[in-house]
């Protein structure tokens, strides 16, 4: 009998290590993922009133609120020696109507709790169901019969003139208004700046002959989301927004997209004693959001320096050598044109060598593909941030109207995880020796002049082209 138990004694110890090893080797392997399925996101509707305004409808009854959005899809427009009007056009669109002083615009808005803002692109206005009409009916009065008061205007004018002039010491001004000069070029109006210059030549007739020209139903976009039913939503629109008259002949100025560099470039914008170098890597890129590669693209930039800490540029410059606080990199898409930026604020004495640290990652990304574990990690922090932000309405809305104003597929939201899925390293790859151009880009640094002969060795030509922060040459 002693043995008897003594052996099953045994036995089940044997069993008890053989199943905790089983277990401990499970847990050395990760379970495969179960292929993706598609995404039925929220509900949108859509309609179009007789003027040609796109109306967009989504429903969201667990808050009593209700948001109105419009959107006039403008392009770029060129403001040249008065640039800056467009800005100061949209802010004044709620300093005063015909029908309502600001005094009483704002005061309407704080006692209703409500939220209303205009922009040279349209305006926001949100509040609580029962105020919504209410709140509304002073839009649609004030919105359409701006008048844009002078005392207004001259307050606006000396308010964006004071801020100008704070930024002629800012090293991060200097740096975006170098960048925007060197990536578009002075006469595209993604590159053209806002100075003290063209500021002074705007004026109040500028902002009303922009307002009267191009704030039409048949260009715009009204994106409606909260405690309402899609009948009541068209009910509204046709209320507030049916007898704003229609241009059918409005048409644009085509503007020539910029052209990429051929070379390396460095421009260098000098700041006396600076401690820190503002380094960034520019250039265009023939990118838009319908692309077949485009989403190869954000996941390529994402593993380089978009979306999280632990992307590679950040991964180099502050977790392994300590010489930033932060490394970036943007891949803008766009149906005019896109943009590829990457960059840092660095240490003086470690200028160069964080130029060098880019340039190689920039390179890797090219010339290796990116090991499985990293990828699936950057493809399942996208995924569960695009999964997230579908739990907004407001996202959904924004997707319905990409997908108008984008030119893309009705099912491009839908099948998102069933394409991020598809994404390998091969196709990293590809898109990183499409779009990143580690010598054909123009690498401008804002810093202390001693740094000039150093940054020689980067350029093509072995000249430093030294400019002052409007992209203006600086002879010496």
């Amino acid at each position: 009998m002693k043995i008897y138990k003594y052996s099953l004694l045994l036995a089940v110890l044997f069993s008890t290590f053989t199943l905790s090893a089983q277990n401990e080797d499970f847990r050395k392997t990760a379970p495969e993922s179960l292929p993706a399925k598609p995404i039925k996101m929220g509900e949108s509707n859509s309609f179009t009133l007789d003027n040609g305004l796109q109306v967009i409808v989504v429903q969201n009854h667990k808050i009593p609120k209700i948001s109105y959005k419009l959107f006039i899809d403008i392009p770029s427009v060129f403001e040249g020696d008065k640039m800056g009007y467009t800005s100061i056009m949209g802010s004044l669109i709620k300093q005063g109507a015909t029908t309502m002083s600001k005094a009483e615009i704002d005061e309407e808005v704080d006692m209703l709790g409500a939220r209303y803002y205009t922009s040279a692109s349209g305006f926001f206005a949100s509040s609580l169901r029962k105020h919504s009409d209410q709140l509304m009916q002073m839009v649609a009065s004030t919105f359409f019969n701006p008048t844009f008061p002078q005392a207004e205007f001259d307050r606006s004018i000396k308010q964006t003139l004071s801020g100008l002039s704070t930024q002629k010491d800012d090293p991060r001004a200097m740096s975006s208004n170098i960048s925007s000069v060197m990536t578009y070029g002075k006469n595209h109006p993604y590159g053209e700046l806002e100075t003290e210059e063209t500021v002074k030549n705007i004026t109040r007739q500028d902002c009303i002959d922009f307002y009267n020209k191009y704030f039409k139903p048949n260009i715009s976009y009204l994106i409606i989301v909260g405690d309402i039913t899609l009948e009541e939503a068209k009910q509204k629109s046709e209320m507030y927004f049916g007898s704003w008259k229609a241009d059918k002949s409005l048409s644009f100025e085509k503007i020539a997209k910029p052209t990429a560099p051929t070379n390396r470039r460095v421009v260098f914008v000098p700041k006396s004693e600076a401690v820190q170098s503002i380094i960034k890597f520019v250039y265009p890129v023939d990118l838009e959001p319908a692309d077949e590669d485009n989403l190869n693209a954000i996941v390529m930039n994402k593993i380089l320096g978009s979306g999280s800490v632990s992307t590679r540029l950040n991964a180099n410059l502050r977790e392994d050598k300590g010489y930033t606080y932060g490394a970036y990199s943007r891949l803008r898409a766009s149906k005019e044109i896109g943009s590829f930026s990457a960059g840092a604020s660095v240490r003086n004495d470690v200028t160069v060598e964080s130029i060098k640290e880019f340039l190689h990652e920039f390179n890797t990304l090219r010339d290796t593909l990116v090991p499985m574990d990293e990828l699936k990690s950057t493809k399942a922090v996208y995924a569960g941030r695009f999964a997230q932000g579908l739990e907004k309405p407001e996202t959904v809305a924004q997707y319905a109207l990409n997908i108008k104003r984008n030119g893309l597929d009705a099912e491009h939201y839908n099948t998102f995880l069933q394409r991020l899925e598809k994404v390998d390293a091969a196709s990293i790859q590809k898109a990183a020796r499409k779009f990143i151009k580690p010598n054909e880009v123009i690498i401008t640094v804002v810093g202390d002049p001693s740094l000039v002969d150093s940054l020689k060795q980067f350029t093509t030509s072995g000249e430093v082209e030294i400019m002052d922060m409007y992209g203006n040459e600086i002879k010496e």
